[in-house]
């Protein structure tokens, strides 16, 4: 017998197993949605967001893609002062 599983507990699953939806990812860092689509535009390295099953919208992103993305793409130091 199998328990089926509603798109909430889902959601929770997938956050919890380290992958985040793309408003998750983009509140993380502070960045909108248009940002994250214009970074995953870059040829170089782009954000790292994944589509299942043919889908355009609404990606994910695996954790430790982000970090990983994240590390090479930001400066560690101190705040700016103005």
């Amino acid at each position: 017998m199998t328990k089926s599983t509603s798109r909430s507990q889902v959601r929770l699953i997938a956050s919890t197993n380290a992958i985040f939806g793309a408003d998750e990812a983009c509140a993380m860092l502070h960045i909108s949605r248009d940002a994250m689509y214009r970074l995953a535009k870059d040829p170089d390295d782009p954000f790292p967001i994944r589509y299942i099953g043919g889908k355009t919208r609404d990606g994910i992103v695996l954790h430790d893609e982000l970090v990983a993305w994240v590390e090479r793409n930001s400066v560690v130091g101190s705040p700016r002062r103005d």
